[in-house]
Parts: C-alpha cells; structure tokens; sequence
C-alpha cells in the first residue's frame, strides 16, 4: 500500500510541469517550452533526492 501511494505521487509530481508550464510561462513571458524543460528537471532532480531517503522501521 505505501509503494502504491508512492508511486501515484511521483507520477502526479512527473505530469504536474506539463500541466503547469503553460500558465506559468504566461505569467512571466517565458517561452512553454523551455518553462517545461527547466519545470521537469528540477521536479525529477528532487524526485531523485527524495528516492535517495531511507526510512528505518523498528
């Protein structure tokens, strides 16, 4: 149950750039695309720290 609940939230974390992008990019007069590329590399470059995290149960 807690993988499973992982994994949807790192797949809603994973689509959420494309999803934002473009309002985001509208709001500072950036360009969609490059709003997108830079959006998912630091949600997946912290997806990564987070993956790196180990939980210790007693």
């Amino acid at each position: 149950m807690v993988f499973k609940l992982a994994r949807e939230e790192r797949d809603a974390w994973v689509t959420w750039p494309a999803r934002v992008a473009a309002l985001m990019a509208a709001e500072f007069g950036t360009d969609v695309g490059a709003t997108q590329r830079v959006l998912e590399s630091h949600v997946r470059a912290h997806l990564e720290e987070l993956a790196e995290l180990r939980v210790g149960f007693r």
